[in-house]
This record gives structure tokens, C-alpha cells and sequence, in this order.
């Protein structure tokens, strides 16, 4: 939100919750928010321009899949009708356009359970400035646990999920909010549904994981200039519902999951970063409780927050635990590349950043390695075996920052 804050709204524990709460950073605290007019699981959650959040669609076991919205004012703690879509829809996209306007697409769309009706060919624009919904043109598939991605010229990227045949699509098409019109983006390479699709500083799309029956480590890169798609380095772990976050120097952190989205699932603590610049992964150490369906969100002093999800495919547990992740200064981007370039000096995967005497350094046990910067030259410094346990100086923190392409 506007101030900091988080709100987490709605979800399921056996039946679908209607309840909000609220994470304050400043405080490291929880509180119970206004409820919703609605339960809703699977609905979608979007930061409008004017802070109110808009939570659209859903379902409700009970009631099936809603075509309701919702606006919270956190400056108020309370909740409006947003006015009904067209369509029911859950496990659809939403997504927030330069003009304000956010485009919502796809779903399962009737009945009174998930996953067994055909996904919705269909589309909606919803304006906050007149509340109002409106037509967004029909897409060529329809689909539910896509992936949608703004693209840097405005346009949209809908790939992937599961399509009006109940199969698993590999198809992708574009939106033009100018145009209001569709067109196609071609074929990912591999059909998949539950993945994440991250845009990266160069303008490609990142798509990771995902499931078709079976999930696998395989990436792929989109290229809007050429409308194309290329193989990407694979995942070291396979795994679909799982978050992906763009980091500073076009890394982008893969965390949780599960590897399949089925009862057999087995759910993930781990997490690996990307780094775009080389298309290789690396260790990112783990979540301290595994789980998945759990989208990490940007927290204003750039931490990121992952709260609920399931941390049991087996037992369907769901996670009442909330934990943030601090992906740290720019100088940690640093010591991430260090880390892929010299894994042998600086064993990646665990080691946490510190302040003491003037530096901001990681130690690595396994190599015995210390990995500095110092604030007061702006230098980069190591210390261990390999430099004979004497300081050495690496040079300017500049220099390196711009090797290790992260700025």
C-alpha cells in the first residue's frame, strides 16, 4: 500500500475466507483489517494509482466462482463494491496498465469447484475513475493459471495455463490496451501452467517451471522485439506455484514451489537467483518454511514479504506463518555474482550480508573466505586462504559494479 503497509485479503483454510489483515514493517506486526463483503480464494489483488486496492473474482465453494470486485481504502479501513465483471472468474490475471486501467484476463469460469470447467475466452478493463468495467476484446484461448506481463511498451504478455479443452497450453498472445485488440505471440516451447513470467531490464520476459502433469527445471525467454522465444538455462530445482521477484542488476529470485501441482507434490523451502546478464542460476539459500501458491510481495524498503500459501501438498496444509526475505544493498548483488563467478572461493547459497569495522561483508565457512566492501574507499576487499589471510584490495567498488553488470 501507499504507506508501507501490506494487506493480505481473503484465501481458504477448508472453506474461503472473507477476512484481511494488514503487515506493518515498521512494526513487524500484524492486525485484523475491514472483512470483505465476499470470501473469495483464488481472486486477484491490484495496487491502483489512487492507493485503493482492487480484489477481483474468486470462489467460494459454496456459492462457485464469483464475478464480484472489491475496493479497499486503507485510509479508511473499509470496503466498496467495485462492481460486478462480466464473467465469474478465479485463477484469472490482473493487471495495471500506464493508464491506470487494469486489464483482467481468463479464469475458470462457472460451477462449484476449481479446475473441472472450461477456462474463460474473455477479458475485462476495469477504470477507477469511473468504477466501471468494460470489454477488453476476446482472446484467442481461453485459459486460467496463466501468466500476464506488462511489457515495456504497454502492451501485455498472456502465456500459457490451462485452456477451454481442460489441457495444458503452451500458446501466448499479446494485448494492446491502444487497440484494444489481441494478437499472437506465437508457442513457448514447452506447454505449462502455474509458472511465472518476470519482465527483465533488457525487455524479455522470464518464464520459469510450471506444470503439465509433471513440472520441469525448463525456462524460456520472450523477445518482444522480435516476437520470439528462446530456450533459457534450466532451474536447479524443478518446481511450479512457486514466486519470482526481479532484484537489483537484473537478478531475479526463484523461490518455493512444489515439484508437481498434485497430491504427490513434494513443497520447496529453497530458492535460486537468475542472473539475467549470463542466463545462469545460482543457490539462494530457503525460505525458513516451505511453500507455495505464496507470491512474494515488494515491501516499500525493498524487503520481500511471503505470507500463507500451502506447505503440504499430501495434507493440503495451509501456512499461517509470514517471513521476509531482504535481497539487501547493491553491493549484495555483488557478492551474488562473486558467488556464481568464484563458487570455489565463495561457496554460494547461505551466507548472510553483516556490518563490522567499517566494512559490509559475507563469510564463507566452507572456504573460510571473507567478501567485503568499505564504505569509507568505496573498495572491494577479500581475506582467507586464497589471499595468504592478508586484506587484499580488489579494487574500486565501481569497477566491479559494473563487471558484475549490477548497474
Amino acid at each position: 500500500m501507499p504507506d508501507g503497509r501490506a494487506l493480505v485479503a481473503g484465501g481458504e483454510l477448508l472453506l474461503p475466507l472473507a477476512t484481511a489483515e494488514i503487515y506493518d514493517p515498521a512494526a513487524n506486526a500484524w492486525r485484523l483489517a475491514a472483512p470483505m463483503a465476499n470470501a473469495r480464494s483464488g481472486a486477484t489483488a491490484t495496487l491502483l494509482g489512487n492507493g485503493v486496492l482492487l480484489v477481483a473474482g474468486g470462489f467460494d465453494f459454496r456459492t462457485g466462482y464469483l464475478a464480484s470486485a472489491e475496493l479497499y481504502d486503507p485510509v479508511a479501513n473499509s470496503w466498496r463494491s467495485a462492481g460486478p465483471m462480466g464473467t465469474p472468474r478465479g485463477h484469472h490475471t490482473a493487471t495495471l496498465l500506464p493508464s491506470g486501467q487494469v486489464l483482467v484476463v481468463g479464469s475458470n469460469s462457472s460451477g462449484a469447484f476449481p479446475y473441472t470447467n472450461p477456462a474463460a475466452r474473455s477479458a475485462e478493463l476495469f477504470d477507477p475513475v469511473s468504477g466501471t468495467w468494460r470489454s477488453a476484446g476476446s482472446p484467442s484461448v481461453g485459459r486460467s493459471t496463466h501468466s500476464a506481463t506488462l511489457l515495456a511498451d504497454g502492451r501485455v504478455l498472456v502465456a500459457g495455463g490451462s485452456n477451454a479443452a481442460f489441457s495444458i497450453t503452451a500458446s501466448a498472445e499479446l494485448f494492446d490496451p491502444a487497440a484494444n485488440a489481441w494478437s499472437s505471440a506465437g508457442s513457448m516451447r514447452t506447454a505449462r501452467s502455474w509458472h511465472t513470467a518476470t519482465r527483465l531490464p533488457s525487455g524479455k520476459v522470464l518464464v520459469t517451471g510450471g506444470s503439465d502433469g509433471d513440472v520441469g527445471r525448463t525456462t524460456e525467454l520472450y523477445d518482444p522485439t522480435t516476437n520470439s522465444w528462446s530456450v533459457g538455462a534450466s532451474m536447479q530445482t524443478a518446481r511450479s506455484g512457486h514466486s519470482a521477484n526481479l532484484l537489483s542488476g537484473g537478478r531475479v529470485l526463484i523461490s518455493g514451489g512444489s515439484s508437481n501441482f498434485t497430491s504427490s507434490g513434494t513443497v520447496f523451502s529453497s530458492a535460486e537467483l537468475y542472473f539475467s546478464a549470463y542466463d545462469a542460476w545460482s543457490p539462494a539459500g530457503a525460505l525458513t518454511t516451505a511453500r507455495r501458491t505464496s507470491p512474494a510481495v515488494a515491501l516499500a524498503d525493498g524487503k520481500l514479504l511471503f505470507a500463507g500459501g500451502l506447505s503440504d501438498s499430501r495434507a493440503n496444509i495451509v501456512v499461517a506463518s509470514a517471513e521476509t526475505y531482504d535481497p539487501g544493498t547493491i553491493d549484495d548483488c555483488l557478492f551474488d555474482w562473486a558467488e556464481f563467478v568464484y563458487p570455489s572461493f565463495f561457496p554460494p547459497g547461505g551466507a548472510q550480508s553483516r556490518s563490522w569495522g567499517g566494512y559490509y561483508y559475507r563469510y564463507y565457512p566452507q572456504s573460510a573466505m571473507y567478501l567485503a566492501s568499505r564504505p569509507a574507499d568505496g573498495h572491494v576487499y577479500y581475506l582467507g586462504p586464497a589471499s595468504g589471510q592478508q586484506v587484499r584490495d580488489a579494487g574500486a567498488l565501481s569497477t566491479w559494479l559494473v563487471t558484475a553488470r549490477c548497474q
